[in-house]
């Protein structure tokens, strides 16, 4: 007659040797190498161990029969195995809301590479910003490893965030948009040289816009670097001419590649009317945009110097304005705006203006120092149509949640094992 012992599910406590009839836990049960009759078994962990679990009826689910003879070890039988379900809606609702939150809380890490060694940069400066509207905030300051790695606890949530990296006395910066990973970042850095073997001016524009007794001269000089150093003079990477009636008000924008327009200032040289700009020229195209306010005179004419040989530069006038002068030629007009072109051919060239107009649109707030280039924040157009894939989001983890909470039926734990095949030549009893 087989001996049976009676597993109850709901009230489980282990015990290191449970006498006959004792209730076992099949959670924290450990099997034996050898296990004696009536000794507990590990349903979960068990390699290699047999056993044969019969279900009672329906009215005591909670309790399982587990006959003593089949406690042996044997090669014939297959491990158990248990599926565990999430049984109620305490359970699962703590482990959605945590799923959800975990991204929102990451920390940020990655690694700094030097692209001129190809290997990663030790000792690197490492900081993390968040873009506000009093300007940058400061989170955390860390440094690199030996390994080129970083990890900051500061979390990158709650608007736009970037990294910056300070080395050999360049900073370089990783824009980290809202929704973008915090993990697995990479920032790229060079070494520095004091000349520019591989940075040249390929393009220079200026924009004369006469206007109300005034001229406005706008310039754009792009910077091109096809190296793999990048190119840092602090008496000033880029170097222009401006013409003494600025008086030396001239405002600079400068944009590294792949990054945001940021102010400088224009620093006179030991050569007068000569300004410097202390901005490094990274690898790839740096932007440069500087612009100042002259008094127009009568005749009105512009004189102007050009202090690289390198590039092209063209001459641009507003719809309404001629430019006259030696070296200049006429390449047309630009389609959208018609506005004037001309190619200068010249170093030192003067310019005969007539007429006046302007590119810029009118503006009815009365300017002042909120004109010219601004930051903006541009979100990808997802943003657009935020609400509705949120709600999407929300209704699929709704029906999971469900369909799990259905599919657990009555709080009870499912326990599947692999049945005892049963002996050749004898049938059931």
């Amino acid at each position: 007659m087989t001996r049976k012992m009676k597993v109850d599910i709901r009230d489980m406590k282990a015990s290191s040797n449970p006498a006959e009839g004792a209730p076992l836990n099949i959670r924290d049960m450990r099997a034996p190498s050898n296990p004696a009759e009536g000794a507990t078994l590990n349903i979960r962990g068990m390699r290699g161990q047999s056993q044969t679990i019969s279900r009672l009826p329906k009215r005591s689910r909670s309790s399982w029969t587990v006959p003593d003879r089949n406690l042996a070890q044997t090669r014939e039988h297959r491990p158990l195995t248990t599926i565990p379900i999430l049984n109620t809606r305490r359970q699962a609702l703590p482990c959605l809301l945590l799923l959800l939150a975990v991204p929102v809380f990451a920390a940020v890490d990655g690694t700094v590479i030097n692209k001129t060694t190809d290997k990663p940069q030790p000792n690197a400066t490492v900081s993390l910003f968040k873009l506000t509207e009093a300007g940058p905030e400061s989170l955390e300051t860390v440094k690199s490893d030996a390994a080129g790695k970083f990890v900051m606890q500061a979390t990158a949530a709650g608007g736009p965030h970037y990294v910056q990296v300070a080395f050999d006395g360049v900073t370089y910066t990783k824009m980290m948009p809202p929704g973008s990973p915090s993990t697995g970042i990479q920032v790229d850095v060079y070494n520095v040289q004091a000349k520019p073997t591989d940075a040249k001016i390929t393009q220079h524009m200026l924009l004369l816009e006469p206007i109300e007794g005034k001229l406005t001269v706008t310039e754009n000089i792009i910077y091109q670097n096809s190296g793999k150093t990048t190119f840092n003079d602090p008496a000033g990477s880029l170097r222009f001419y401006a013409p003494p009636e600025s008086g030396g008000k001239i405002r600079v924008m400068a944009t590294a590649p792949g990054g945001m327009p940021v102010e400088r200032i224009a620093n006179q040289t030991m050569t007068p009317n000569v300004y410097g700009v202390d901005f490094a020229i990274k690898p790839g195209e740096s932007r440069f945009q500087f612009a100042y306010e002259l008094p127009l005179g009568d005749p009105p004419v512009f004189k102007g110097k050009l202090l690289h040989k390198e590039g092209t530069t063209r001459l641009v006038a507003p719809r309404g304005v001629t430019l006259k002068g030696d070296g200049l030629s006429d390449l047309g007009r630009e389609p959208a705006t018609q506005a004037a072109i001309y190619n200068l051919g010249k170093q030192e060239f003067s310019v005969e203006i007539t007429g006046s107009g302007s590119l810029r649109e009118p503006s009815g707030g009365g300017g002042g120092e909120d004109e010219g280039p601004s930051i903006q924040e541009i979100l990808p157009r997802l943003y657009n149509r935020l609400y509705l894939v949120l709600g999407l989001v929300g209704a699929i983890l709704l029906v999971g949640f469900i369909m799990i909470y259905r599919n657990s039926g009555a709080p009870t734990q499912t326990v599947v094992a692999a049945a005892t095949p049963r002996e050749k030549g004898k049938r059931r009893g």
